[in-house]
């Protein structure tokens, strides 16, 4: 796998990215199209599609990241991240490179922005020229990420120039002339070309299976017109094969039920009552949608998640394609514009000649029109094609550098989608061209998968939580993935699910006596509840009374919210768990005192510090924010007050087991 661009392209600017949710791509590419409009060269990917061995070659490359979870890398620079830190690489590697990082991170979290601060410090140590020191966004700042993101770019470019050839003549970017906000040239052409019905056969499989073909299409037309690798683009490094985002299953619900007890909540609080699902995929059932994994077998291990590709319902799609004056079967053209991709050469199923798309299809499963917000520069375009003068320039004022506050708290922090952004602004009429380009794409979600292979054969098991909240302002959001996933009934034709899996971060280890010490708060349950049935199994192998171990602590905010209770007490019965091996604390009964997770290791703290000294290993999994950070402060409490160790002494035993494999932390947003 590596990168299509030409030998006299790596003259210059290569600009890499690692993206989880598309913030950091949306960066990457600004700085692409920041670069064309100079006149230089470039070419913009995934660090994962490019070829990494050739990175010495490249004499100016800028690398643009998040950070996710606890500190980890994004799913689509995994790879690339472990090739570059290979001890066997020479020192002066990156010699010739001039390089710049831009991260994006969340000062809340006590791993802020730590991979782009990694990454620096490796391309410091392989000997690049970094002139200027990482910029680091953050979601916390009044602008977000974007309130680092403009001075930065103010300096990247006159900072590269020693590495930069002349630049070829710089595009004269239509609006700047009338003080509005540049506007580059399309990275697509979209044109109608007739108008089909739905695929024929069962309805819902076949909207499903054209609806992955469309995002599938759309990711080789959009790596065409980059100038990257067409099959690798879109593609995701820990996806387990053969099954990935370009070939998924689509797996029958075999059961969907409420796991959580159902309450009134006050009608100013819709969102009081806590909707949580249990559901169960039937993958001995799944079908093949690439048909070309022949009798390819699902594979997972506990400790796995699953990623699901949303449906986005007939209503949102109806709405946006009236919104756009777009009938949903119409035939989209899609081709890579000249101007980017003037020079990419026909290759075998290459794109050169565009896609054809049904617009339906489009927008179900590969654009994202009813769930995620648009980047600032779908502001920026939507300007130029808003007819009414005060939308016009309430729209240039938001895509402004002055407006950047402005933009965050109407957009990113009310969480605000296309379509309602589109409905704000009514006089906007954006051309396909534009449409297809600056609309978030459809991204898939990942859920720790709550079964263990050994225990539920032919099946997944997700633990998923309703998502629904208030904005700031007030207004009632619902998940996408989530309000879908609650609404499928076992058993109907439209009970399908396309997913595949993804490696998870969580290891179990393979030696039953070592005890096991599972922090799961809310839904973090799940993937717990995956180790600790694989290992009941594993116990069960070598008979009664095998293995070391094992406590588990959970947290809700009251009895009916708590999360499997029977299936603790099967673990309890068999010996998995043992007596007292099981501590639930609730955080939100009335009258009395809140009880937190790390309340019940507190109370605990003797078996805890036996479990840790018998080389015991612990995984802390849930909702990201302070709860991670609580709990290694309860751990480092248990083993200075148990253990009677110092505190910098606690500290390096903390630091020690993560190093070692011992302590795995798994957080969400």
């Amino acid at each position: 796998m590596g990168d299509r661009g030409r030998e006299s392209d790596r003259t210059g600017l290569l600009v890499l990215y690692g993206s989880e949710t598309g913030n950091a791509a949306d960066v990457a590419e600004g700085v692409w199209r920041a670069a064309r409009r100079k006149g230089f060269a470039a070419r913009v990917m995934p660090m994962d599609d490019y070829e990494v061995a050739r990175l010495p070659s490249e004499r100016c490359v800028v690398f643009v990241c998040s950070t996710t979870g606890q500190g980890d890398a994004p799913s689509n620079m995994r790879k690339f991240w472990r090739f570059l830190c290979r001890k066997d690489l020479p020192a002066d590697s990156l010699s010739n490179s001039r390089c710049a990082v831009f991260g994006l991170g969340d000062s809340g979290y006590q791993k802020y922005n730590v991979t782009a601060l990694k990454l620096f410090r490796r391309l410091e140590m392989l000997g690049a020229t970094l002139p200027l020191p990482p910029a680091l966004g953050d979601d916390q700042h009044p602008k977000g990420y974007e309130g680092a993101l403009q001075p930065w770019m103010s300096e990247l470019f006159p900072a590269l120039a020693p590495a930069l050839p002349p630049p070829s003549g710089a595009f004269d970017a239509p609006g700047e002339s009338d003080g509005m906000p540049a506007l580059d040239p399309p990275k697509f052409v979209v044109s109608v070309v007739g108008r089909t019905p739905p695929p024929a056969g069962a309805p819902h499989r076949a909207l499903l299976e054209e609806g992955l073909e469309a995002a599938r299409l759309l990711d080789r037309v959009s790596a065409a017109a980059i100038g990257c690798d067409e099959d690798a683009f879109g593609q995701r490094a820990d996806a387990r094969p053969p099954f990935g985002p370009h070939s998924p299953l689509l797996a029958p619900v075999a059961v969907n039920k409420r796991v959580t007890a159902a309450t009134t909540p006050p009608p100013s609080d819709p969102t009081a009552d806590r909707d949580v699902r249990h559901i169960e995929l039937d993958v001995s059932a799944a079908i093949d949608v690439a048909a070309r994994n022949g009798s390819a077998a699902l594979q997972y291990e506990a400790g796995d998640a699953a990623a699901v590709v949303p449906w986005v319902s007939a209503a949102a799609i109806d709405a946006f394609c009236a919104r756009c004056s777009v009938h949903e079967n119409d035939v989209l053209h899609i081709a890579p514009h000249p101007y980017y991709a003037g020079g990419v050469e026909e290759e075998k199923g290459g794109v050169k000649g565009g896609v054809r798309v049904r617009a339906g299809a489009l927008f179900r499963a590969a654009l994202d029109v009813a769930g995620a917000s648009p980047r600032r520069y779908f502001f920026t375009v939507a300007a130029h094609f808003a007819r009414a003068q005060h939308e016009r320039e309430r729209l240039a004022e938001l895509a402004s550098p002055e407006g950047l506050e402005e933009l965050y708290e109407y957009n990113e922090k009310e969480s605000r989608s296309v379509m309602e952004v589109l409905s704000d602004f009514p006089s906007v009429n954006l051309p396909l061209d534009y449409l297809v380009q600056v609309v978030p794409r459809l991204q898939p979600r990942l859920f720790s998968i709550a079964s263990a292979p050994s225990a539920h054969p032919g099946r997944i098991h997700l633990t998923a939580a309703v998502v629904k909240y208030h904005t700031p302002y007030g207004r009632l959001k619902r998940g996408l993935c989530t309000t879908w996933l609650a609404g499928l009934q076992p058993g109907s034709d439209d009970a399908l699910v396309p997913m595949w899996i993804e490696r998870g971060a969580l290891k179990l280890n393979s030696d039953v006596d070592t005890p096991l010490i599972c922090v799961g708060p809310g839904t973090g349950v799940a993937p717990l509840r995956a180790l600790l049935f694989e290992r009941s199994r594993a116990r069960a192998r070598l008979g009664a009374g095998a293995g070391g171990r094992c406590l588990l602590f959970h947290g809700c905010r009251a009895p009916g919210d708590e999360l499997y209770r029977s299936d603790w007490q099967e673990l309890l019965t068999d010996g998995t768990l043992r007596e007292g091996g099981y501590s639930v604390g609730y955080s939100r009964v009335s009258g009395e005192k809140k009880v937190y997770v790390q309340n019940k290791i507190k109370e605990r703290a003797g078996d805890v510090w036996d479990a840790l000294t018998q080389g015991g290993v612990m995984y802390v999994c849930g909702s990201a924010g302070t709860m991670p950070d609580a709990v290694c402060l309860a751990l480092r409490g248990v083993v200075e007050d148990v253990g009677g160790l110092s505190k910098e002494e606690s500290a390096k035993w903390l630091a020690t087991m993560a190093s070692g494999g011992r302590l795995f932390i798994e957080a969400w947003s």
